[in-house]
């Protein structure tokens, strides 16, 4: 509770508490005489160093001001444990998913998820890194000639966001729906030519040869990435 401003407060007023009161005096109670002395707490405390304290003096609510004593807000014992451990619901909790898949590529997300974790939610691949052997051999009168390379590279799946459509985001009340474009390759130049090397070489082999080598490499990467189990959002 405040007086005057916000910046001024006098107490902490337990609901609880009041509606005991109330329940006995009526519009008579007293509502000064029921409030808890303020707890204090610096916007520069560290998040690790409140709880501590609020244990200490027996709180579970605090109020965070300023350099100048006014108000910034208010911080609860459960803030702090969900900012160190994540969500926490009680029994008095509507537990809801933070991401919902609706089908179609279409997925409903709270509004204050952030996006690395709402991609996570969806179950995009890690970049996945591959490695090709392939080889071509040449039949000659005397002997064969044999060429054998192996060609390295990182095969990235995701959400290319440079392909939304408009209005691909949504919100609504406290919820974002958003409808992305399908899963698919990021990048289209992922062989590692540093990497690459001969694995067995005979004979004499030209620029053309090694380049049919490479395609056929690339073929069979991106063969093995873009599965069915890979692109599935589900």
């Amino acid at each position: 509770m405040y007086e005057g401003t916000v910046d001024h407060i006098i107490g902490i007023l337990q609901i609880r508490r009041f509606i005991k009161a109330w329940l006995h005096q009526g519009d008579t109670v007293n509502i000064s005489t029921l409030l808890d002395e303020p707890f204090f707490i610096h916007q520069s405390t560290k998040v690790d160093e409140v709880l501590p304290l609020m244990t200490k003096n027996r709180q579970s609510l605090a109020v965070v001001t300023d350099n100048y004593g006014g108000t910034l807000g208010l911080i609860t014992v459960e803030d702090i444990l969900e900012e160190l451990v994540g969500e926490i619901w009680d029994e008095d909790d509507v537990v809801e998913e933070s991401v919902t898949a609706l089908g179609n590529n279409e997925y409903s997300v709270f509004a204050d998820e952030h996006v690395s974790d709402t991609f996570e939610e969806i179950g995009f691949e890690d970049p996945e890194d591959n490695e090709e052997l392939v080889d071509t051999l040449r039949r000659g009168l005397i002997k064969d000639d044999q060429l054998v390379r192996i060609y390295y590279g990182t095969l990235r799946l995701g959400v290319n966001m440079k392909q939304v459509k408009p209005g691909w985001i949504q919100q609504r009340n406290d919820t974002l729906f958003l409808t992305l474009p399908k899963v698919g390759l990021l990048d289209r130049d992922f062989i590692d030519e540093a990497r690459t090397k001969s694995f067995y070489e005979s004979g004499s082999w030209k620029a053309a040869d090694r380049e049919a080598l490479y395609k056929q490499a690339y073929r069979k990467m991106i063969a093995h990435c873009l599965t069915p189990d890979n692109l599935s959002t589900e």
